[in-house]
């Protein structure tokens, strides 16, 4: 049963079957403001990973792959995130939040930040204290020097390195202002211990920086809701896709699924495991791990790209998938819109040389009655993504689009129509409600985002006193019913020859 105990935007989906189209009815229990209904974002992604540098355990908004590398440090032998977070990018994505992830031990990073005490002019006391800007063994590599130390007009210059290189420096510093003009830094933050200046230093390693990775197991990973590390730093952000590129365990693939289910708004892209062939995949899928959720959908096979950071002569890598497909997913969202598969001949995967393996009609003829979706090579078209099932055992929800389109619209009416809470529950707040969600959907109909040669046949929406009766209104409450009828991919074209002698 619907519980609304806190004012707001409730939904209550169920499944009608009127026989031509299968409906899913939605329940608003509506929520201050703006009297139209504009698009929610749909593309936003999101990605959990071990990277060299960068801020842990928090999102961090990323809106380009400079933005990734000036972050996070760009590629590492060790995680397959910064391959996904580019792969994104190539293929459409144009925003994600990115979080950093380490060992954690009883809810506290194993990660250290690289550090320096500096003494002060008398050498006695602290003067500075000069940190990396984050975690990691990449802050060993910075060094400082302190020269011009001038005790009459009390400042002196600080200069930072890395690797050896001047990078930056701050010129005829004080106390009172090194720690402000420090947070202009990407290299490092500063902080004053003293009341004199430092003294001058020759040049300097900062050193203790620790990555963390050590034992790093899946629930640094998945995360905690209490701590709000891995997975759950992303529980106060809003985004649409989300993966954890590579990580392939039971324990993922189910967390994942786990966590998009208690936030509907989101879709987990799942890896399936590296190296496996396609019948222990499908095996994985419906046996192994027992995968079934609304809210995620799994792709097959990895993908093989240049590798910067490889080692020989164009070096490649195969890596996983789901940041590809994300991007994929965003960019037929922005073309087309959510309700359009993001599968077909249309949707190729760029950033890609390769795949690990070239899937068979044989082998996609397992994988996708179990809800795999292929990654498939053909000539003249090249490498394409080609299925757009998810891993719901619910038929209404069988097809990537038709779950997001609702999640769409849902997440469209708790954006927009918080302007009806507390006004007063009578004729006119339902008709306005009524005029405002059946414009809404008629501009998605009119853009073929739902079923039918008419509106009529396409939704419906019923707000009045019949469903809204003394007692509901009683109770606080303000009941806006809806259908749609949803649109399916294609996924079988097939010509009926009927021949005669």
């Amino acid at each position: 049963m619907l519980q609304t105990l806190h004012p707001g935007i409730f939904f209550d989906e169920s499944v009608a079957d009127d026989g031509a189209n299968v409906k899913v009815s939605t329940q608003v229990a509506v929520n201050y403001g703006q009297q139209s209904i504009s698009n929610a974002p749909t593309n936003i992604g999101a990605f959990v990973g071990t990277a060299p540098r960068g801020r842990v355990g928090e999102p961090v908004l990323i809106t380009s792959w400079t933005d990734y590398v000036n972050e996070f440090g760009g590629f590492d032998v060790n995680s397959y995130l910064a391959y996904a977070v580019k792969g994104f990018f190539e293929n459409g994505g144009t925003k994600c939040y990115v979080v950093r992830t380490v060992k954690y031990n009883a809810g506290v990073k194993s990660s250290e930040i690289a550090s320096l005490l500096v003494k002060d002019v008398t050498g006695t006391l602290d003067s500075l204290q000069v940190k990396a800007k984050n975690d990691g063994v990449w802050g060993n590599n910075i060094s400082v020097a302190i020269d011009d130390v001038d005790e009459t007009e009390n400042t002196f210059t600080l200069k930072v390195y890395y690797k050896g290189v001047l990078a930056e420096q701050f010129v005829k510093a004080k106390l009172d202002t090194i720690e402000e003009e420090a947070k202009a830094s990407k290299l490092v933050s500063i902080s004053v211990l003293g009341t004199e200046i430092p003294k001058a230093i020759d040049t300097t390693a900062l050193s203790g920086g620790q990555d963390g990775i050590s034992g790093i197991s899946d629930s640094d990973y998945l995360g905690d809701e209490a701590v709000g590390n891995g997975l759950h730093a992303l529980d106060n952000v809003k985004f649409n896709l989300v993966a954890i590129p590579a990580m392939t365990s039971q324990d993922i693939h189910q967390g994942l699924l786990n966590y998009t289910s208690l936030r509907k708004g989101t879709f987990a892209i799942l890896d399936a495991p590296m190296d496996m062939t396609a019948g222990q995949v499908a095996t994985y899928v419906t046996t192994t791990a027992s995968l079934v959720g609304d809210f995620g959908a799994i792709y097959y096979p990895y993908v093989v790209v240049s590798d910067p950071i490889g080692v020989g002569k164009n070096p490649t890598k195969k890596v996983a998938p789901s940041g590809h497909i994300m991007g994929v997913i965003a960019r037929q969202d922005a073309t087309n819109g959510v309700w359009r598969a993001p599968a077909g001949i249309d949707c190729q995967v760029y950033g890609v040389i390769d795949l690990d393996h070239n899937v068979s009609d044989p082998e996609q003829d397992i994988l996708n009655p179990v809800n795999v979706n292929c990654l498939r090579k053909f000539d003249g078209v090249g490498i394409v993504a080609w299925g757009a099932r998810t891993l719901s055992a619910n038929n209404v929800f069988r097809y990537i689009p038709a779950r997001r389109t609702v999640t769409f619209i849902e997440d469209s009416l708790e954006a927009n129509m918080k302007w009806t809470n507390f006004k007063p529950n009578n004729e006119t707040l339902w008709s306005m409600i009524h005029t405002n969600v059946e414009n809404f959907l008629n501009g998605i109909w009119v853009n073929g985002g739902l079923k039918g040669d008419s509106p009529e046949k396409a939704y419906y929406v019923k707000c009045d006193g019949e469903i809204n009766t003394p007692d509901v209104v009683d109770a606080g409450k303000t009941y806006c019913d809806i259908g749609l009828a949803l649109n399916r991919p294609n996924e079988f074209t097939i010509f009926r020859l009927s021949l005669r002698s």
